[in-house]
């Protein structure tokens, strides 16, 4: 699967990205984070470690990197802590702000 945050790195160049200001884009705390993988990888496991299709995966991240939550220098969601491309890969992963 090809990683779309590269690709939208890329396209940043043609047209900036709304700044939005660090302090609202900060991570839960490192319990809650440890929380909110571990239910999502325990998902994955009960469900068979299922991989979303490419189409799947492609517009899951790109509704990511669109997303007001999304922390692009390090690529992770600032509602869950998730990384985005990890999260969007798994088939039964949901957005944590119902976004997919």
């Amino acid at each position: 699967m090809e990683c779309i945050q590269n690709k939208k790195n890329d396209q940043a160049e043609d047209q900036p990205a709304p700044e939005r200001p660090k302090e609202e884009l900060k991570l839960p705390s490192a319990a809650q984070q440890v929380k909110n993988f571990a239910g999502s990888l325990l998902n994955h496991a009960l469900t068979g470690f299922g991989k979303a299709d490419e189409q799947t995966f492609n517009d899951r991240l790109n509704v990511c990197v669109d997303c007001e939550f999304y922390i692009a220098d390090i690529g992770r969601c600032s509602q869950c802590g998730c990384p985005c491309a990890t999260k969007a890969s798994w088939k039964s992963s949901k957005c944590p702000v119902g976004k997919w």
